[in-house]
């Protein structure tokens, strides 16, 4: 198991450096390679659960700025896992302030006293959900009236 996480964070490092490079070296030079790493990411199981998730996000939204117009093909590979994270609800619970908290301290979790509630938020799940909705931003940017 500890194998395979370590194969999935190197697959999204080489991921977000396939991108970079991408954008820094621009479209004719990269776009060979940014097609071929939108087939690899297309063809990748893809779990909003994973730590890895961002990565895919993140490297799409370099790769549509790299490639421009000639990124629409990928809109079906990207989308779909994009607006399930933009759109995602249960990054929040709220609890009766008597309720009794779980013993474990989460760092991922923030709790604020609201009267005699408590809300809980998962950061993780906040910033997985402002991140979609950033990358939903440089699309629409990128490809305007493609979009």
């Amino acid at each position: 198991m500890a194998h395979a996480k370590e194969r999935s964070i190197l697959r999204a490092k080489c991921m977000e450096c396939v991108s970079l490079i991408a954008m820094a070296v621009g479209r004719d030079q990269s776009r060979e390679d940014a097609q071929r790493m939108m087939s690899l990411i297309a063809t990748w199981q893809r779990d909003a659960d994973d730590p890895t998730f961002s990565y895919t996000l993140q490297a799409g939204a370099r790769l549509c700025k790299c490639l421009g117009e000639e990124f629409m093909p990928y809109l079906d590979v990207v989308m779909p896992p994009l607006l399930a994270a933009a759109s995602e609800e249960n990054y929040y619970e709220v609890t009766n302030e008597d309720d009794e908290a779980d013993e474990e301290e989460d760092d991922d979790v923030a709790t604020f006293q609201l009267g005699d509630k408590n809300l809980q938020i998962r950061i993780s799940a906040l910033e997985e959900k402002a991140t979609a909705c950033n990358m939903l931003r440089c699309y629409a940017d990128e490809l305007k009236e493609g979009f």
